[in-house]
């Protein structure tokens, strides 16, 4: 799995642990205000317009703290200091007895609100960590370098038993191809490519940790065959620059040199 890949499954999953949160919340307020004879629509669109957070906050002044009693003549609950009953026009009389609305289960809720939290906090941290903490975690060699702000046209790259194939007709000035492999043995190991391209010039730069080696390669005659020996083993970035360059058709690979 490409560290993008990885990023973005970090993002979705803390936008769907975010959902589930406030999802939790607006059933748990919506079913509160029903029970306390309140418009439970109107409080969700109240808790969507300022936060879960907020909405709690809010409503808790609001509703949960207010003593409600029943409707002798409905069983409507209503205020305490409500003159009349605003389901059926009774005057609120001090005959009525303190009544505790039949709130939603509180635990229920809370658990599965604390859980959605918890997801969307640890998500939060290993996206943190993984972007600028993880293996080469600069802008320029970690994760984020595979980023583009620019545009490409005609593009298909793909990654199949350790072959990384790039062909593409047009992009920006500056964009960047990116990709990487393991080297297992780099003193035996050597980077083929196979590379051509139209126009402009194309660079091919080699990076791991602080270590980068860049090559001009917009004008191959045959392949290349680039020893490895002065890299370490783990993964190393491989990285296609263009500027102006078209049509360009990659095939590059890890190879094991063999002697003789």
């Amino acid at each position: 799995m490409s560290e993008l890949t990885i990023i973005i499954c970090l993002v979705l999953a803390i936008l769907l642990a975010a959902l589930a949160f406030s999802v939790t919340f607006y059933i748990w307020i919506y079913k509160d205000a029903c029970a306390h004879g309140q418009k439970g629509a109107l409080w969700v669109v109240i808790a969507v317009l300022t936060s879960p957070v907020i909405g709690w906050l809010i409503y808790f002044l609001a509703i949960r703290r207010q003593e409600f009693v029943r409707c002798h003549s409905c069983g409507h609950l209503i205020l305490k200091s409500a003159q009349y009953c605003e389901n059926c026009g009774s005057i609120n009389s001090k005959d009525n007895l303190p009544a505790k609305a039949d709130s939603p289960s509180f635990w229920k809720y809370f658990i599965a609100g604390l859980v959605s939290f918890l997801v969307l906090a640890g998500c939060t941290a290993a996206l943190v960590i993984y972007v600028f903490l993880g293996d080469g975690a600069a802008f320029d060699h970690g994760p984020l370098a595979s980023l583009n702000t620019g545009y490409v046209m005609g593009n298909m790259e793909t990654k199949w038993d350790g072959v990384w194939s790039v062909k593409s007709k047009k992009a920006s000035d500056g964009y960047h191809h990116d990709t990487t492999f393991r080297l297992e043995d780099p003193a035996h190991e050597s980077l083929n490519a196979e590379i051509s391209c139209e126009k402009g010039t194309l660079t091919l730069e080699l990076i791991q940790d602080e270590q980068k080696v860049s090559m001009d390669v917009s004008d191959l005659s045959e392949p290349l065959n680039y020893p490895l020996s002065q890299f370490q083993e783990g993964k190393i970035r491989v990285r296609l620059i263009r500027h102006g360059a078209e049509n360009i058709q990659v095939r590059i690979q890890i190879k094991e040199e063999t002697d003789g």
